[in-house]
Parts: C-alpha cells; structure tokens; sequence
C-alpha cells in the first residue's frame, strides 16, 4: 500500500522522505553524551580551542541567525553553517532570498548546496538559471494564492534525485502546471519514489512509461487525481509485472480495459505485482478475477467496489496469504436499487479465510429530512447468519462492520455481540458501525 496513499490531495507531505530523516537524525546525534550524574569540572574551553568535529556539532543544534553568526568566525564556519542553512529549503521565502538577496555570483553555489527542495507554482520566482546538482528530494505543489503559473521543473531533475513528487494543491486554490519533465527522468538513475497527483502539460502517457523505465530503482509510485490523463494500460503493465514495485497506489478504477495490456503473454501461472503486501484499488468485478487471483504477495488488501453485488469477492477467497481485508462501497450513497446488497451467500465464503482482520465499512449521508442514506443494505442477512460470514472462527482477531435495513443492529445490539463473540473465540475487539436517526454510531 501506498506510503503515502492519502496523496494528492491528502496535504500529506513526505518530504523529508524516511531514508533522508534517518539520515539526518544520525547526524543530528551530536557531542551532548556527557553522563549528567558526573560533576562538571569548571572549566568553559573557548570556541577557537575545541576541535573543528567539535565545533561543527554545535553548529548542528543553532538556529538560522545564530549560525549566520557563527559564519562570521572562519572560512571553515561559514562553509558548514552555509551547507547547514540551505541543505533543506521548503518555504517561498527562502526561495525569494536565493533569488533577491544571494548576489548572483553565488547564487549557483547555494543551489548545489541545497538536498531537499519544496517549491510552489504560484510563487512566481524564476530558477530556470540555476541547476540542483545535489537535489536529493523535490516536492511541487500545483497551487497556491496567485494567479495560474506554468513552471518549467527540467532543472532540477539531475543524477542524485532519490524523491520526486507532483502535487495536487488545495482544490479551492489556483491551480498551477507543470511542463513535461518526464523525458528528463533518465538523468536521476538513483530515484526511488514518484508521486504525481498535479497536472503535467504537454506530457503524453507513453512518456511516462519511457521515463519509469530509465529510473529501475523506482519502488514506490502513485498517480491520481490531475494526473491521471498519464494514467494508460501500458502504465498498469508496467507496474504489474516489476517485481521492484513495493508500493503502489492507482487513483482511478481498474477496469477490464486497463488489464488489457497486462494480460497480453501471461503466463498460466505467472503472478502480479509480486513486490507488494499491500493493495488499495477499486476493482470492477470482472478485472477482480483476472488481476487478484495473481496477487498471492498481498497480505493486505482494501478492495472498493461500486456495483450491486459482492461476486469480487469470489476472486478474494483466492488470495491464499490474505491476512487483512477492508471492503468499502465506493458508488451511490442510496439505499435504492443502486445500493450494493450483502446476503448470506455472497459473504459466507469468507469463512474459509484465515483472516485476523475484517473491516466491512458502510459509507451514509444524511438528506435535509435527517434520513441516513447508505451504499451498504443488509436487510438480506438474517441475525443468527452473523455466526458464519466473518472469516475463520479460528484466526478472527479484529471485526468491523456495518450495514443498513438490519434492525437489530439498532435494536437487539447486545445479542449480536454475544452472537458474534461465541463464535469467533480469538476476537479481540468488535465495533459495530450502527445507523440510526441519520447518525453513524
């Protein structure tokens, strides 16, 4: 599952990326590893007296303007505090100083000092003369305030670029573009993570392919949202069959028709997408018994689904690892004919699962009369069938559900809580999601 799979509009920020934070914080360690029980001999040794490993420690726990005074000192300081103050740069105003206030005779030499850079479509600040060769993680945000701004990203695509990502802003804001970095992608071999939910113009699917395939190391990848006119069964393909691939978060539905691709040449008995324990899709019945059956790495899966029936979940029952199950209804919110309906039937399959978490959630919104509509009805599933369609009795550890047009969720709750504790002995917490009076509970 994706790392980051509230993306794109999720205002979730990765930068620093986990490797980069690991990294700093190691560095951040410092000298302070005195034993405090012992007694301080007295003595304050000088700045110019400790030792340059010593003095650059220090350095690492002040601030902005102590180390521009710190800079002040010796050439030595000022090359450290320098590399200090603009390793990471992630807010338009000290983009703004780069650019205003750092005479244009250094101003190259402060880009290669910077690893991690945030930048903001709207700010209208101009880097098209500056290369990033140490650029390490690149984050744009399509938004802002100001007026709608194209910006040229090429630039800052160079060898050492281990993150990349193209992000949605907040909708109610200007959005911003950028323009096709893509065929660039061949310059940073080392990148490892690509997020894009912002628009990219001018930019074909087909170059996206290219440019993943220049970058092997990549393992974690996202798309969705302005994005997805990038988004090609090619792409899927591609995807599908790398066993690189950890992460991995498509933002639109997969359908027979984006698994065309894939499916060309398989293999009887060749498996998808065998880098990954985790999967978040919503999947059309039909793909769901192409694509899942083929997925025995995944461990964990929430599975979305729009249609009026569960028949996708006899492609789940053959997920033999499958520990974690979450299934969500992501169609209409009605409790009329466009409701997805669970039945004994279709859910009772489940119980030959080795499941130890199960998470049925019911989506509901509350009309202007306070009546809940939900995308779940149950009405079908009779209360003592509630003893038979969650999962093994042997491995359910964890269960949530809920569903709409079951009375005696609302009305006998306490029986169905011993129901369903009797029969699954191993069950450590059950949480029912109860619609009443146009309220979830």
């Amino acid at each position: 599952m994706s790392r980051s799979s509230n993306s794109a509009g999720s205002g979730h920020s990765p930068i620093l990326s986990a490797s980069m934070r690991r990294e700093r914080e190691k560095v951040m360690s410092g000298v302070n590893t005195r034993d405090p029980s012992l007694p301080v001999d007295g003595y304050v040794a000088p700045w110019d007296r400790l030792p340059n490993e010593t003095q650059i420690n220090i350095l690492r726990y002040l601030g902005d303007p102590e180390l521009r005074n710190m800079a002040t000192r010796s050439e030595t300081l000022w090359t450290y505090s320098i590399a200090f103050l603009w390793e990471t740069v992630i807010d338009d105003e000290r983009i703004k100083q780069l650019v205003e206030r750092v005479p244009a005779i250094r101003q190259q030499l402060y880009a290669d000092l910077i690893k991690v850079l945030r930048v903001n479509t709207s700010n209208g600040i101009d880097l098209s003369h500056l290369a990033f060769q140490k650029l390490r993680e690149l984050e744009v945000i399509t938004g802002g305030v100001g007026p709608h701004v194209n910006l040229p990203i090429a630039q800052f695509i160079q060898q050492k670029l281990e993150y990349l990502s193209i992000r949605i802003g907040d909708p109610a804001l200007t959005h911003g573009t950028v323009s096709n970095f893509l065929p660039q992608l061949s310059r940073a071999p080392f990148l490892r993570e690509i997020k894009l939910t912002g628009t990219i113009i001018n930019a074909h699917p087909q170059d996206l392919v290219d440019g993943l395939k220049a970058c092997p190391q990549v393992d974690t990848f996202e798309i969705g949202y302005n994005a997805k006119p990038l988004m090609s069964p090619e792409l899927f393909a591609y995807l599908a069959k790398n066993d690189r691939i950890r992460e991995c978060l498509w933002g639109r539905s997969i359908d027979e028709a984006t698994l065309a691709k894939t499916m060309e040449d398989l293999k009887e008995d060749e498996k998808l997408f065998t880098g990954l324990d985790g999967f978040d899709a919503h999947l059309s019945d039909v793909a769901g018994s192409l694509l899942l059956p083929r997925m025995q790495s995944i461990t964990v899966l929430v599975l979305k689904y729009d249609q009026n029936n569960l028949y996708i979940l006899n492609s789940v029952r053959q997920m033999k690892n499958l520990d974690i199950l979450s299934i969500r209804a992501a169609g209409s919110t009605e409790t009329g004919p466009d409701a997805v309906r669970f039945d004994w039937g279709t859910l009772s399959g489940l119980r030959h699962m080795n499941l130890s978490s199960l998470h049925i959630e019911t989506d509901y919104e509350t009309d202007n009369d306070g009546v809940a509509h939900c995308t779940v009805d149950g009405s079908a599933i009779d209360m003592n069938q509630l003893s038979q369609i969650f999962g093994s009795h042997r491995t359910l550890r964890h269960l949530e559900f809920g569903w709409h047009n079951s009375t005696y969720l609302n009305d006998d709750t306490i029986r169905v809580m011993k129901i369903i504790g009797n029969a699954y002995p191993q069950l450590e917490t059950l949480t029912l999601d109860i619609v009443t009076d146009g309220k979830g509970q």
